[in-house]
């Protein structure tokens, strides 16, 4: 048995806070279960006509034309922007598109919010069952499954564990030991063993290394559109590095919305109890040792009903809880959606 109290508008009110779910995406059959696809565009298809074979297959076996994809990349991301007007000899940012910047911030010794898009990139897009309301800034981080970049003391470098290039491919020479010598992007060169690309919060692709954002003024290597779950590798050296075999790791943000349901109870209401044993005869007569002044029930269960009286959720306590006959008392209950 149970007393019922009407609740108002004011009693229901509702917050939200943000979770956070770390995923880390390591090769390529890993990207095929996450349904992450990763696709090569560019622009060269010419301008009026779509070549049919013309196409890029994703990891997981989705096909892009890389034109229209190049097209549609452009102009969802890029179409704001002019790279060295022919009138000014400078880089132009228009408004006649929203592009989704992520930050009008400018610092550092490149443009924070602008971006330029060559005529080839890689294009990634993580699915919404895993990347939520977004890929949370800042954690984003990007590197090849098992590769290093070596010296081999001699003034040439090689990649090992670099199961991306085979030997003998793209006029390498065949190699007989595990390195495989490669045309290793500059980017990677200077900035050391161990470099991977990290996003900066404000939707740049960098370089991580310290050394090498201290030697140069150009580290982007890309974009990052962190609700979309987005990104692209802009940087031409960087493409054929980055297209395979990749160790992807970022944080999915996830919003969690609390219904708060605030049910307050007046000192001289609910003061007796409703529980059947303590109800004798066929009259329902309360037995007289829960109808004196001394009596104090106690509350185990809040219920919330609909207008037609259906019962939509039960709140229990940890324990039984004494009702007060001389203090208002009020229950919150949440109720994540």
């Amino acid at each position: 048995m149970g007393a019922y109290k009407k609740l108002n508008k004011q009693d229901v009110y509702i917050t939200s806070y943000e979770a956070n779910k770390s995923y880390r995406v390591v090769g390529d059959d890993e990207f095929r279960t996450f349904d992450i696809d990763g696709f090569y565009v560019e622009s060269s298809s010419g301008d009026y006509y779509v070549n049919p074979f013309h196409v890029s297959t994703g990891y997981s076996g989705a096909t892009l034309n890389r034109y229209t994809g190049y097209k549609s990349l452009y102009q969802l991301y890029y179409s704001n922007f002019i790279s060295q007007s022919a009138d000014t000899g400078q880089d132009l940012q228009s408004g006649s598109f929203d592009n989704f910047i992520m930050s009008s911030l400018a610092t550092g010794s490149y443009k924070t919010g602008f971006r330029v898009l060559p005529n080839k990139a890689n294009v990634f897009s993580v699915p919404r069952k895993h990347s939520g309301a977004g890929i949370k800034p800042n954690s984003f981080v990007l590197s090849v499954s098992g590769a290093a970049a070596l010296d081999s003391y001699s003034g040439s470098f090689f990649v090992s564990g670099a199961n991306y290039i085979e030997d003998g491919a793209d006029g390498l020479p065949e190699s007989s030991d595990d390195y495989i010598q490669a045309p290793i992007p500059e980017e990677l060169l200077r900035s050391g063993p161990g470099a991977e690309i990290v996003d900066d919060g404000e939707g740049n692709l960098v370089i991580s290394s310290s050394d090498f954002l201290s030697t140069t003024g150009s580290f982007k290597v890309g974009d990052i559109i962190y609700p979309h779950g987005l990104f692209t590798l802009t940087s031409g050296s960087m493409l054929d590095y980055y297209r395979t075999d990749l160790d992807f790791q970022y944080k999915a943000s996830h919003p969690i919305y609390t219904y708060n349901i605030r049910c307050q109870v007046k000192d001289h209401e609910l003061n007796f109890t409703q529980h059947p044993s303590a109800i004798t005869g066929s009259e329902g007569i309360l037995h007289n040792n829960v109808t004196g002044s001394a009596f104090q029930p106690y509350i185990t269960t809040v219920g919330l009903y609909n207008d037609s009286n259906e019962l939509l959720a039960v709140a229990k306590f940890g324990q039984p809880i004494p009702k007060s006959d001389s203090t208002e008392m009020t229950f919150v209950v949440k109720l994540d959606m």
